[in-house]
């Protein structure tokens, strides 16, 4: 591997579990550095006793993305740390129901997760990547974002990961000129915890695994040089369920 490209700092979003905690040990084996952040410390802190190996290249902050105090302090401590060259946006949640029954607070409880916190974090980031000339925005959306006919009973989740779609589309071109790149991420059901609160019939050992995942967004964050990997869908091969 090389070693200049796996000093690079990365910020994690959501990695106390699924996604997030998978990619985390994916790229600690890999040798990059990692900002882990999610609202549970006491997760965190279990991540990092498991990668004990690599422990003087994790740094942990909790904070709660829909809390907009946090994620400047989240800001702060980081600089501190150093230059965030990726930021992985993972942290998410789905809440599903007919559009009559759903709450207004399960809908705002999903854009504020899925959406605000992407656009707060590059807000904050972005400066410093632009002066830099470097940097790359990464983030973990759905083939929700993509394919919403195909999704009943879950109109604010759609919702929140169009817009996600489109607040990349649009920032990837506005950053072009930085060098900054910008990638979404599309996967298929993946079997994590998001699924265990939802009444579904899905086969949870025939969804796509962690690994491979992350495996491929690893591939995502490698991309040599002035190369960008733009939009990834990841299915199982036997398509969606």
């Amino acid at each position: 591997m090389n070693k200049e490209l796996n000093d690079k700092l990365i910020l994690i979003t959501g990695a106390s579990s699924g996604i997030g905690r998978g990619l985390a040990k994916r790229l600690c084996r890999n040798g990059y550095n990692l900002i882990l952040t999610s609202r549970s410390n006491e997760k965190l802190s279990q991540l990092k006793d498991e990668l004990s190996d690599f422990s003087e290249k994790i740094h942990l902050i909790a904070c709660d993305l829909t809390n907009s105090d946090d994620i400047e302090n989240l800001y702060k401590k980081t600089v501190a740390i150093g230059f965030v060259e990726c930021i992985v946006s993972n942290a998410g949640l789905g809440r599903f129901s007919s559009i009559d029954k759903m709450s207004v607070d399960d809908w705002d409880i999903q854009i504020n997760t899925n959406l605000r916190p992407s656009f707060l974090l590059a807000k904050l980031f972005v400066g410093q990547m632009k002066k830099n000339k470097t940097g790359h925005l990464i983030f973990i959306n759905s083939v929700a974002g993509k394919y919403g006919h195909s999704f009943s009973n879950s109109t604010a989740y759609v919702s929140s990961k169009y817009a996600l779609k489109g607040f990349a589309d649009s920032l990837r071109t506005e950053l072009r000129d930085y060098s900054v790149k910008v990638s979404s991420i599309y996967p298929g059901a993946i079997d994590t915890e998001f699924w265990d609160a939802i009444n579904v019939d899905f086969a949870r050992h025939e969804m796509l695994s962690i690994d491979d995942l992350s495996e491929t967004i690893l591939h995502v964050i490698e991309a040599p040089n002035s190369s960008v990997i733009e939009d990834v869908v990841v299915r199982r091969t036997a398509g969606d369920f």
